[in-house]
């Protein structure tokens, strides 16, 4: 279970900056790092806040002096993160004056972020036990809602509704079995969708668990833009909330495709 008061004693992070550097790597990235970013984006209240999501090893390439740092790993261990972390002491000295300004956020407390950054927050969820992380990366997001969303918009009513909605879903009657068939015959998958870490992490649970599959950033449409050029008949495109709008467009590309 998820206790929003749990993160209270980071809070202090939003008084220093309005801006988050949100750091991670795979699944600890893409959807719990890209939501929220959109999250803010969309929710009035939320302008002051700034979200850039970063991958560890780009993250070495830019200055964090005026931002507050977050540390994303399950492990505590991932290689991308732990290494930029050491830069980050190196180079950065005017941030590690304000240790506040820098949270790990990991599941095992034993672990190398946990045992060097001060401020450290430990997933409730406990360790993953499969190669597709699934109860961390929510872990991870509800940490991230708590932190930077308005408070009035990240309360129990919403946790409560969210899991209702959890629950729906997970009980909802599979596909039909044409598109579990089409899926299966696939070579490669392809995921469209806004960026808001919702396709991007389903390409990433696809390829570690079953086929080859591609996110295709900027929405549905990007996929018509070139990106349809690869693709061979018998690949399957999942379009992540389409604007209604842009379907003629997309069947007329992907018709031309399929010959």
């Amino acid at each position: 279970d998820f206790d929003p008061a749990s993160v209270k004693e980071f809070a202090c992070m939003s008084y220093q900056s309005h801006v988050f550097h949100v750091i991670g790597a795979g699944s600890s990235l893409s959807f719990p790092a890209y939501n929220i970013r959109d999250l803010v984006l969309s929710q009035p209240g939320s302008g002051k806040a700034v979200v850039c999501p970063m991958n560890g090893t780009d993250a070495q390439r830019y200055s964090h002096a005026d931002a507050n740092v977050i540390l994303m790993s399950n492990s505590g261990n991932t290689d991308e993160v732990v290494s930029f972390h050491k830069v980050l002491e190196a180079r950065q000295k005017a941030l590690l004056d304000r240790p506040e300004s820098v949270i790990a956020v990991t599941a095992n407390e034993d672990s190398i972020l946990a045992k060097a950054v001060r401020n450290t927050y430990i997933l409730a969820c406990g360790p993953e036990e499969a190669t597709a992380a699934t109860k961390s990366v929510f872990n991870q997001a509800l940490f991230l809602q708590a932190l930077i969303s308005p408070r009035d918009a990240f309360n129990e009513n919403a946790l409560c509704t969210a899991a209702s909605h959890i629950e729906t879903i997970l009980n909802r009657e599979g596909p039909p079995l044409d598109m579990i068939h089409a899926v299966a015959d696939a070579q490669h998958v392809y995921l469209a969708g806004p960026d808001n870490g919702v396709a991007a992490e389903a390409a990433l649970k696809f390829s570690e668990t079953f086929t080859a599959a591609h996110f295709i950033a900027g929405g549905p449409t990007s996929g018509v833009h070139g990106g349809q050029r690869g693709m061979e008949e018998d690949d399957v495109v999942i379009l992540i909330d389409p604007d209604r709008r842009d379907m003629p467009k997309i069947r007329e590309v992907f018709d031309r495709v399929r010959g």
